[in-house]
């Protein structure tokens, strides 16, 4: 089964065959009425509601449609992915907390530094 988004595609095996001679390309479909050709056909549609639910339960959390993650979440795998937003975000809250950090640090070497000089002055021998 092919699942194409924005023209990029993923492919995920569906564990069933049909001969090419009996297969409909444009509706995705086998062609006849026979039993076995109706079975695949529902198992196919049965597939193809899972995509759709996956797809749902991608664009409820909120996260980027590919046709890589909406293949993961419709075969289980739970690893994420990220858009470009995504990043962006994590990386600005990323520096930001490096830049507090640096603050913090660069707070306390002066603080330590001033420290250090007022007890030079205030112990200093002409003092009393």
């Amino acid at each position: 089964m092919r699942i194409t988004v924005n023209g990029k595609h993923s492919e995920v095996p569906v564990g069933r065959e049909c001969e090419p001679s009996v297969w409909n390309r444009h509706v995705g479909r086998e062609i006849g009425t026979k039993s076995d050709v109706r079975a695949l056909n529902g198992y196919l549609d049965t597939l193809q509601t899972k995509i759709m639910n996956a797809h749902q339960l991608l664009i409820g959390a909120g996260e980027c449609i590919t046709s890589d993650r909406l293949r993961d979440q419709f075969i289980g795998r739970t690893e994420k992915s990220y858009c470009v937003i995504e990043l962006f975000s994590e990386h600005n809250v990323f520096t930001s907390v490096l830049k507090f950090s640096l603050i913090l640090f660069l707070s306390a070497i002066s603080l330590k530094a001033s420290v250090a000089s007022f007890n030079a002055v205030t112990k200093s021998p002409g003092r009393k």
